[in-house]
């Protein structure tokens, strides 16, 4: 389940145990946590052969088809939910998921909703599920996603 789907509005200050950067996204904290540092990192975001790095907080995939770049936080939920229990499948479910966007966007009758306005529809029926689009373009906000018969997360 990603964290913003419990979307706090409001964070709390408060102490983290570990307040390392690195640790605190390998291992995120259960509370939301914002922290601010005067120099940008990078670090390396690879897993299994899918090559990637993440500086303030854009993600640089490198797919077959080239690079692909995503929001750090969507590309950590990202290499979670498609692995499927093996990261060496990651970047042919990403490529697959790429390329299905794309014939989606060529669509005259397909749309894709912003994130603002779907926040706003969450919020006004209680949604916990997505049904439909890519992984790609899914707002992290819902609990659950899906296509059809199949759960992306």
């Amino acid at each position: 389940m990603p964290h913003v789907s419990r979307d706090p509005r409001i964070l709390k200050d408060r102490n983290l145990e570990i307040e390392d950067i690195f640790e605190i996204i390998r291992n995120p904290p259960e509370v939301g946590a914002v922290r601010i540092f005067e120099k940008p990192e990078s670090w390396d975001s690879t897993i299994g052969l899918t090559k990637a790095v993440t500086t303030q907080g854009v993600a640089m995939i490198q797919l077959p088809s080239g690079p692909l770049s995503m929001d750090g936080a969507q590309w950590h939920l990202l290499k979670h939910t498609l692995t499927n229990a093996n990261p060496s499948t990651l970047g042919v479910s990403l490529q697959n998921e790429l390329t299905r966007q794309l014939k989606l966007d060529k669509e005259k009758n397909h749309r894709s909703f912003s994130w603002k306005f779907l926040r706003t529809v969450k919020g006004v029926f209680q949604a916990t599920n997505y049904q439909g689009d890519t992984a790609l373009i899914i707002p992290p906000i819902f609990k659950n996603a899906g296509r059809g018969k199949e759960r992306i997360w």
